[in-house]
């Protein structure tokens, strides 16, 4: 075949597979982008958890960074000092099986002794999940409850008798930071969409708050690991 002919032969096949070509490299970029894109998840010891494996870890309120409970409604507002159990599972996931609210102090409302006051979890365990709604900002979302939404039970004394008030949500959320003491700082956020309000059985539907810092540490055979969540 004359050199030229073959030069014109390979233009029409150019023309004819080139876009071909184009969406096939296209579509690879788009995969490996979305690849490198990964969620979020646990890191201990800096390397992410195997399938199958779960750690300990403690959380507390640390110092005085209480847990405050309120009942907008009522006024019901409470302190208590809380400290917690948790698994931390591969790809972000974790389940919170224990949870103790101590010490509590009335601050105002129904509850007139703070003697009298009772707060403990309830439905548990929960899980939870790690996102990344915004650059930047990595937060822990509690999807959901055994036997009903996560959420936590109140129970005083008032000038009419005893009371209970139990409030509930399906979309509660905490902002982590990591801190450089190898641990991770989980705060509950004043202001919150009104979605993530808890519906109260006193008080009535998204009038209750969860309000304050707690602290997640993790420990092996009581030796502290170095626990963070993936940024990147």
């Amino acid at each position: 075949m004359p050199r030229k002919e073959k030069i014109h032969q390979m233009k029409r096949i150019g023309r004819l597979f080139g876009p071909m070509l184009f969406v096939v490299l296209l579509f690879n970029i788009v995969a490996l982008s979305s690849a490198s894109a990964s969620e979020p998840e646990w890191l201990v010891g800096g390397s992410p958890l195997e399938a199958g494996q779960k750690i300990n870890v403690n959380f507390y309120s640390k110092n005085l960074d209480l847990i405050l409970y309120e009942d907008m409604t009522t006024k019901t507002d409470l302190l208590c000092t809380v400290v917690g159990l948790e698994w931390v599972l591969p790809k972000g996931k974790s389940e919170i099986v224990a949870w103790t609210c101590s010490e509590p102090e009335t601050m105002g409302g129904l509850c007139v002794n703070s003697s009298s006051v009772k707060i403990s979890a309830i439905h548990l365990p929960w899980t939870t999940q790690l996102t990344n709604p915004e650059a930047g900002v990595f937060v822990d979302d509690i999807d959901e409850g055994t036997g009903g939404a996560p959420g936590v039970l109140v129970e005083c004394e008032t000038i009419l008798g005893d009371v209970q008030d139990e409030c509930t949500t399906e979309k509660g959320e905490t902002l982590l930071t990591n801190t450089t003491e190898g641990m991770v700082e989980s705060e509950f956020m004043e202001e919150i969409a009104e979605e993530e309000q808890a519906n109260c059985s006193v008080g009535g539907a998204k009038r209750g708050l969860l309000v304050g810092d707690i602290t997640r540490e993790a420990l092996v055979g009581g030796v502290q690991l170095v626990l963070a969540y993936s940024v990147g």
